[in-house]
């Protein structure tokens, strides 16, 4: 994470643009709940 940190930064603008798209994309993820779920518990902890 603290290797990203200058990364994650210069991203800092392009988080706040898409912003309303996050918002956008709000919903869906609400519908897709379940599935990222069931999704979630199928990934192996080593990752």
């Amino acid at each position: 994470a603290k290797e990203f940190g200058v990364s994650a930064k210069e991203f800092g603008v392009s988080a706040k643009e898409f912003g309303a798209s996050a918002k956008e994309f709000g919903v869906s993820a609400k519908k897709f709940g379940v599935p990222a779920k069931e999704f979630r518990g199928s990934i192996p902890k080593s990752v």
